[in-house]
């Protein structure tokens, strides 16, 4: 059963608005350091920070690493379906998986919202991880007996300028796939890339790996993939 937390909301006064804002510049100030550079009272600024931490409007700080210091260069928002009587074995083997840095419920088409990161050499360990362990692949791919039916798999990505979308288009041109690039505000551009395949797990990774890779070296953005539901 869902929980819902419900905590009364802080007014913040003038005053510790500003001394807010200094420790958001700045998270490390001294008390000493705020009251001189706010020309507040040493008490006063103590207090206030006090209250704060009391009301756990301010949380104690911690050290976070950024995951790309450990050569984690690639960020990406996955959403995946659960089937919900599995739903809690399903969390089990998502902690198991340290790429991913949070993972939330959400309502609606989807079930979760993971937020993972990954070196480009391993993307594709990344997505077998995910569509083996939350069953995301046979959730948005309704198959019949046979899993190896080909039919056409398409990746979507974007780009900061158009330029670019078109030379990852040639690249991608260049592997067997059929693309269609399309201007998107300003000089921006969208990239679709179609191609027949095989569609089970090992082929569909593999595909993921490739496009990534090509879209990543022309400074693009991989939305993902898709392919057609099967109906029956």
């Amino acid at each position: 059963m869902a929980r819902i937390m419900v905590r009364s909301a802080t007014i913040l006064d003038p005053t510790t608005r500003r001394i807010v804002l200094a420790l958001d510049a700045d998270p490390r100030a001294t008390v000493g350091g705020l009251a001189e550079s706010l020309r507040l009272a040493r008490g006063t600024v103590q207090s206030r920070i006090a209250q704060l931490f009391d009301g756990k409007t301010l949380r104690p700080q911690s050290v976070t690493v950024p995951p790309e210091a450990l050569g984690y260069s690639i960020r990406a928002i996955v959403t995946a379906e659960v089937d919900q009587d599995r739903f809690d074995e399903a969390m089990v083997a998502l902690r198991e998986i340290s790429t991913i840095i949070e993972c939330v419920a959400t309502s609606g088409q989807n079930d979760l919202l993971c937020q993972v990161v990954a070196r480009i050499a391993r993307v594709g360990d990344m997505q077998s991880h995910l569509t083996c362990n939350v069953e995301q692949f046979s959730q948005r791919i309704k198959m019949r007996d046979n899993v190896d039916e080909p039919r056409e798999v398409e990746h979507f990505a974007n780009f900061g300028a158009i330029k670019e979308a078109r030379a990852a288009a040639a690249a991608l041109e260049g592997l067997g796939y059929a693309v269609t690039v399309s201007r998107r505000m300003l000089f921006r551009g969208t990239l679709r890339a179609a191609k027949i395949a095989t569609v089970d797990v090992e082929t569909a990774d593999r595909m993921v790996e490739e496009v990534f890779a090509v879209v990543a070296a022309h400074h693009g953005d991989y939305d993902g993939w898709g392919a057609p539901v099967i109906q029956g």
